[in-house]
């Protein structure tokens, strides 16, 4: 019983590493892409 628990909270431990694995991977491609867009904005107001 306690190595199921252990088991389960491995697999738990796996499950949100990867959501956050995920949600920075998609918060610097958020980032890199918000910069592009002000250089642009700043090369298209000169």
């Amino acid at each position: 019983m306690v190595q199921d628990l252990l088991a389960r909270d491995e697999a738990q431990v796996v499950v949100w590493d990867e959501a956050k694995a995920r949600a920075e991977a998609e918060w610097v491609g958020r980032t890199q892409q918000d910069r592009a867009e002000v250089v642009y904005a700043r090369n298209a107001q000169r």
